[in-house]
């Protein structure tokens, strides 16, 4: 149970907000088309709900290795080299994954002192823009992950 939850967290994360993302916006077309009323809140909490979705889809993705890659010159060479090369670019990919995360923590920091609001609901933003430097530290650490289990399976 505990591992099933460890190895998916990120995706249930992203499905429900996936879902909230869906039922905001279902919300603000019925607002509009039957009583000719815009609901400002369901806009501004979709696009949040799409923020972490997006992330935490990517941290899943990344785990499972099916990102977008330039494939053309690696499917040429031999396996030992494309091994090796796979191994060098998920490295390039946990140093710019963690200097995101760092970047994205320093932006955290300044937003949570110098507080941001969102337009319509007036939350503070840092609760939104958490997701970032959180989805970055994920992603490396499933590219570790993933690297752990290459090595140890083979």
């Amino acid at each position: 149970m505990l591992r099933n939850l460890w190895e998916h967290f990120e995706v249930y994360i992203a499905n429900f907000s996936l879902l909230l993302m869906v039922g905001f916006l279902t919300l603000q077309i019925v607002a509009r088309y039957f009583f000719q009323v815009g609901i400002a809140w369901t806009e501004e909490l979709s696009r949040f709900s799409f923020l972490y979705f997006v992330y935490l889809s990517s941290c899943f993705v990344m785990m499972k290795g099916r990102h977008i890659r330039v494939e053309c010159l690696v499917n040429v060479l031999p396996l030992s080299v494309r091994n090796w090369i796979e191994v060098f670019g998920d490295m390039l990919q946990i140093a710019f994954c963690l200097v995101a995360a760092y970047a994205g923590s320093l932006l955290l920091v300044d937003m949570i002192e110098y507080p941001v609001y969102s337009p319509s609901l007036m939350l503070p933003l840092f609760y939104f823009y958490g997701v970032i430097p959180m989805a970055f530290f994920i992603m490396a650490l499933r590219i570790v992950q993933r690297l752990y289990h290459t090595f140890s399976a083979s």
